[in-house]
């Protein structure tokens, strides 16, 4: 499979669920200049994601549209907006470049699959846009849940809005094959009840459900004490790649050690799963 027709599959698969199901659901975030949904976008897919021995696919939770001033309005731009703002991003001096998730943008997502990735297989000497190109990354709720006049309500545990992206991420799934499936854990595991579902269609992936990989998250020292039998990683524990992403991160969403953690709360995820 090459990158385009991994591309042109999803694209193909998405236009008919978007047709098929209509201007619905209801809560779902509408365009600027219309009533029309925008048009949920197919995963960014790395353009060396099909070559690698071991195939990551990571979802975020949900598209934020706060202060929206209808860059996605258009459809054909809309679809396949990971890849358009990813290559129109800046890539210079190990920047984490802009897909259009928060969580991968500021780097914290990429060093989690980083990490994961580096402990299943070699991955070698690379930046954040090269490793980016090596996976595939997604938002979960393919809709921005507006509410209130708000326009990031998060509904990573909300069973029923999820069943409205189902179509979506069966069609991710069929189509990039992943060996691996990074997910919230709470849409996983906990209210979202995506469980029976993933395990229905994920064949022969396996799914590591992890923490949703916020500021609040990472910030919040009570995050991991839950767990007794890890304690936040050293610096020079790290191998030289993350080293790199830690330190050029230092003034993003890390605004102090308690990322370390983060590290430890995977292996311990990691020794669950494999």
């Amino acid at each position: 499979m090459t990158h385009e027709s991994l591309e042109h599959a999803l694209m193909e698969k998405y236009q008919e669920i978007f047709q098929r199901k209509g201007n619905t659901p209801d809560w779902a975030y509408r365009k600027l200049y219309s009533e029309h949904l925008i048009h949920p976008s197919i995963p960014f897919v790395g353009k060396h994601y099909w070559k690698q021995p071991i195939k990551i696919l990571m979802y975020a939770s949900a598209e934020n549209l706060s202060d929206y001033d209808g860059r996605i309005d258009d459809d054909s731009i809309a679809i396949n907006r990971h890849r358009i703002f990813f290559d129109k991003s800046p890539k210079s001096n190990g920047q984490f470049p802009n897909v259009h998730i928060e969580p991968v943008n500021n780097g914290s997502l990429v060093m989690c699959a980083y990490y994961i990735m580096s402990k299943l297989t070699a991955v070698g000497d690379v930046s954040p846009a090269e490793f980016l190109e090596m996976i595939a990354v997604a938002n979960y709720g393919k809709y921005t849940w507006y509410r209130d006049g708000k326009s990031n309500s998060d509904y990573a545990s909300n069973s029923e809005m999820l069943k409205e992206s189902q179509d979506y991420i069966k069609a991710d799934i069929s189509v990039l094959q992943p060996d691996y499936i990074i997910m919230v854990e709470s849409m996983y595991t906990g209210g979202g009840k995506q469980k029976d579902f993933i395990d229905d269609i994920k064949g022969k992936a396996k799914v590591i459900p992890i923490y949703q990989i916020t500021a609040t998250t990472i910030n919040n020292p009570h995050t991991f004490r839950e767990f007794s039998d890890f304690s936040p990683a050293s610096i020079n524990e790290l191998d030289d790649v993350l080293k790199r992403w830690y330190d050029n991160n230092q003034a993003g969403i890390i605004t102090n050690h308690n990322f370390l953690s983060v590290f430890g709360y995977l292996d311990n995820k990691l020794k669950m799963i494999l």
